[in-house]
């Protein structure tokens, strides 16, 4: 299955880190994002929680093509949840993407900010105040 192969790739690359075998890892996450099964989403979402940040930042920006609720839930989550500011950062981006065509988004972001448990509260509110900004409140 796809997500063998990529685990696999992704073994590989951990275990002799070169540019060859990132390019691979790369190319299979690619085929992932079009793909886009839900599975896909659960997979990244494990990625994007990787020590490695250049595995976790592949992993959020190809979770920012998931035009779904699942997949800005978990980059919510995500944001909510790093430390990282390469990650938080990233995560921001690929939130703003998913927004446009995953009009869920601003509530999953509005719960957030109501949050008590959210390590980024700030940037949350400022991201759900941009995206409201530019998307009307069907679903608030």
């Amino acid at each position: 299955t796809l997500e063998f192969i990529l685990k696999d790739a992704l073994d590989q690359y951990e275990k002799q880190p070169s540019s060859e075998n990132f390019r691979i890892f790369l190319s299979l996450v690619s085929i992932h994002v079009r793909v886009r099964t839900p599975e896909s989403i659960i997979l990244l979402e494990e990625l994007a929680h990787s020590k490695d940040t250049r595995i976790a930042t592949t992993a959020i920006t190809a979770l920012g093509n998931f035009y779904t609720e699942s997949a800005a839930s978990a980059l919510v989550d995500l944001l909510c949840t790093t430390k990282n500011r390469e990650i938080a950062d990233t995560s921001v981006r690929a939130i703003k993407n998913v927004s446009n065509s995953c009009f869920e988004t601003k509530y999953i972001l509005k719960t957030a900010t109501e949050s008590t448990t959210c390590t980024n509260p700030g940037q949350v509110k400022r991201l759900y105040k941009e995206i409201w900004t530019k998307k009307d409140d069907y679903y608030l």
